[in-house]
């Protein structure tokens, strides 16, 4: 079976060489022509790299909208803010890490107004949007991974059809060098840049991360330091009111 499947791949290839245009300086071939050459693995390549720039920018787009929808909690002067304004911004509409944050550490300060455990809860919250953006991350890398491993095909394609052709038809011997050089390069091409825009997207993304973090935590030890006030204002007005 595999025999045959090499036999179709070699007549393919045969067939592109009869009309493999004329390689002389007055007709120099551009990118697309170059990019033809890859025998068809062009096409499963640019698939898998068109997927993963699609998930990277949705990444991007999703954590853009994020940043902009929490624009009103993240002029919030935490330090100055009272109890009854962070419960009021809660109530806002939203949907942002944000929003998620200051809802959960809320509902959990209602529970256990200890530091660590507040901390635990806007850990929590970035744990699973994390995961959310690691699930993502392990596709796109998949994708980079594939389009390495199209182009590995297409040179394994490209040097059998080579050798098989070898003294018989010069026009195919230089197609199947065609088919594996061509095909080798659009694969690294597209699994590089893959991974050169999962860099740029994921140091975009862990730093509003960060910055959901350090602001969450902010609204945790705001809410501790008001509880510690106000416990402190009940103790003065107990003692004022036995002496």
């Amino acid at each position: 079976m595999l025999f045959l499947r090499l036999q179709d791949a070699t007549q393919l290839v045969q067939d592109s060489a009869a009309v493999l245009p004329d390689n002389s300086p007055s007709s120099a071939q551009n990118i697309l022509d170059v990019i033809g050459l890859a025998g068809g693995f062009q096409w499963p390549i640019l698939g898998v790299f068109v997927l993963g720039l699609a998930l990277l920018a949705q990444i991007i787009v999703g954590t853009y909208r994020d940043h902009v929808s929490a624009t009103t909690l993240r002029k919030l002067d935490i330090e100055r803010v009272s109890t009854r304004d962070l419960r009021s911004a809660a109530t806002l509409e939203g949907h942002s890490t944000y929003h998620l944050l200051l809802r959960g550490v809320l509902r959990r300060f209602q529970l256990d107004t200890e530091h660590s455990s507040l901390v635990r809860a806007v850990s929590g919250i970035l744990k699973a949007k994390e995961e959310s953006l690691g699930i993502t991350r392990r596709v796109v890398a998949y994708c980079s991974s594939a389009a390495g491993g199209l182009g590995l095909a297409g040179t394994l394609v490209g040097i059998y059809v080579s050798f098989a052709s070898a003294g018989t038809d010069p026009n195919t011997v230089f197609v199947g060098i065609s088919l594996a050089v061509v095909s080798t390069l659009l694969g690294i091409a597209a699994s590089l840049m893959l991974e050169a825009a999962d860099t740029f997207v994921m140091r975009f993304t862990s730093r509003h991360l960060a910055d959901s973090r350090a602001w969450g935590e902010g609204v945790a030890e705001r809410l501790i330091s008001l509880h510690l006030a106000s416990g402190r204002k009940r103790n003065k007005r107990d003692q004022t009111g036995k002496s």
